[in-house]
């Protein structure tokens, strides 16, 4: 897709959708830092689980990987209590 196409987020697969954040992020975040993208990751996942999708589990068929909690609080089967 090019940079000066016009696109409808709402149209596009969850594929799709996430294959265009991954082209330029900063247009999500501003400056495209981890902290920023994290948050959005976060809130990405907050909302669609308020609203019954399986939020970014869904991505990974609902397999969290090693080590990752599998909650926004975290805590789930992979959570690690903080030393």
């Amino acid at each position: 897709m090019r940079k000066d196409e016009r696109v409808s987020l709402m149209d596009m697969s969850e594929r799709e959708y996430w294959a265009f954040v991954s082209e330029g992020p900063e247009a999500f975040v501003g400056q495209a830092t981890l902290a920023r993208v994290e948050g959005f990751l976060i809130g990405y996942d907050a909302h669609a689980r308020r609203h019954g999708d399986p939020g970014l589990a869904g991505l990974a068929g609902g397999q969290a990987r090693p080590g990752m909690p599998t909650r926004l609080d975290g805590t789930g089967p992979s959570h690690r209590p903080p030393r």
